[in-house]
């Protein structure tokens, strides 16, 4: 870490700057939950759209939507929650793109079919 008043570096651990004492900036913690579930939902997306793009009539069950729907406005919540913003307003914006990935995914079943 670097000081903002002086720009001197902040040994590791340190609760104040050494040369001029202001206070050091709390550590960052990485969101690992969170790139774990955005991997997941990836990874869920594209093997829904494969099995639609390669099995004719492969349409999506019903408790795909609301899977996908549940999941994206999770990681809306807690993307908001760790990065900042409304966390009501991102966990239903999540769960449009869920519901818009749902479409997409019927959309292709219903193009190959």
């Amino acid at each position: 870490m670097i000081c903002a008043r002086c720009n001197t570096p902040i040994p590791r651990g340190a609760i104040a700057c050494p040369v001029c004492n202001a206070p050091a900036p709390p550590a960052v913690k990485r969101p690992y939950a969170l790139y774990i579930l955005g991997a997941f939902l990836v990874l869920g997306y594209t093997v829904l759209i494969l099995l639609a793009w390669t099995e004719p009539g492969g349409a999506p069950p019903p408790q795909t939507t609301e899977g996908l729907m549940f999941w994206s406005g999770v990681f809306g919540y807690y993307r908001a929650k760790r990065l900042g913003g409304s966390r009501w307003k991102s966990a239903g914006l999540g769960a449009l793109l869920g519901l818009l990935g749902a479409v997409v995914v019927a959309f292709i079943a219903g193009m190959r079919a």
